[in-house]
């Protein structure tokens, strides 16, 4: 498997450490996260493309991309893209 990456801006980068939290690796109340996977039917290794906004698979196989974006509460996440 690839290593997971996230997108900041338009840059795909490796998943950030959580440091600001209390405890290592979790998010912290308040914290807002956009979940963004890219499910693809290949290898999973991207690139952005001339546009300076899309990203494909280097192996031009067939892929999706949804993406959520959730609040973290002090009971539970709350998805605000949920409809």
């Amino acid at each position: 498997w690839p290593e997971p990456e996230v997108s900041i801006g338009s840059i795909a980068k490796p998943i950030p450490s959580l440091s600001s939290s209390p405890l290592p690796g979790l998010p912290v109340f308040g914290m807002v996260l956009a979940i963004e996977p890219m499910l693809t039917s290949g290898s999973g290794q991207i690139y952005l493309c001339n546009d300076g906004f899309t990203f494909s698979t280097k192996d031009k196989a067939k892929s999706a991309h949804f993406e959520h974006t959730v609040l973290i509460t002090d009971s539970e996440p709350v998805v605000l893209t949920k409809s």
